[in-house]
């Protein structure tokens, strides 16, 4: 397969109507070895082809073309793969947020939330593997210098949503991304949720930040006394950080 794949990519341009052509057929395996073998060939009439591949509705087909947009961070492609993709199953949405962080620029992000919105109405809910890769997409997007500012910007919103799920991501990869403000802003009132995984990333982010802002000196305050008072354990962000003292 793999020397079939490397003979035909060899061949450049004129491969690539066969390989296009081999996109209609009904066997999957075929339609994947044709979308490896135009992820080989340069140009924009192989990049074209590929994108037509994500389309499918071919779970296999769809999360094949994603990686090959993404080993060539096609940008283009990006409308294609967001298409209904809250429809498409795990596998599928976590090839797609690879690719996503690799081909897109900020505008992407709202997308992504919005994409995570839906999910976190859907059931069962999100498993961590697929948010982290939704999160390390939103990453992606926002690491590179020149699109930094907006992505965060595009980001932040994310904190207010409604949806756990939808805010915890936010909030994480605004935290990967090095964004301090977050422990005055958003993350030391999450301190104090009823809302368990809110909490639960709150605890997180501040552990490995270990602020001492006097927001965060207060709620430590409060939270030591009802644990005292309850002869309950100390919040873990809270004992994560005397630790380290």
């Amino acid at each position: 397969r793999e020397r079939v794949i490397r003979e035909l990519a060899s061949r450049g341009s004129s491969a690539i109507v066969a390989s296009a052509q081999t996109l209609d057929s009904s066997s999957i395996r075929a339609q994947q070895n044709a979308i490896w073998t135009l992820c080989r060939i340069p140009g924009e009439d192989a990049r074209a082809a590929i994108r037509r591949a994500l389309w499918s509705q071919q779970p296999q087909v769809f999360r094949t073309a994603c990686h090959a947009a993404s080993i060539h961070r096609d940008a283009s492609a990006v409308t294609a793969i967001l298409t209904d993709l809250a429809k498409r199953t795990p596998a599928e949405r976590r090839a797609a947020f690879e690719a996503l962080g690799r081909c897109g620029d900020p505008s992407t992000v709202t997308s992504l939330l919005a994409i995570a919105d839906a999910l976190a109405a859907q059931s069962p809910p999100v498993d961590r593997i697929e948010q982290h890769s939704l999160i390390y997409a939103l990453y992606e997007l926002g690491a590179p210098a020149a699109s930094r500012e907006a992505a965060i910007a595009a980001i932040t919103p994310g904190l207010t949503s409604p949806q756990p799920f939808v805010r915890t991501s936010a909030a994480i990869a605004l935290d990967q991304l090095g964004v301090d403000r977050l422990l005055d802003d958003a993350v030391i009132t999450w301190l104090a949720s009823d809302e368990t995984t809110t909490r639960q990333t709150a605890e997180w982010i501040v552990s490995h930040r270990g602020s001492r802002g006097a927001r965060l000196a207060s709620v430590a305050e409060s939270s030591v006394s009802q644990a005292l008072a309850q002869g309950s354990k100390l919040p873990a962000w809270i004992a994560s950080t005397i630790d380290r003292a």
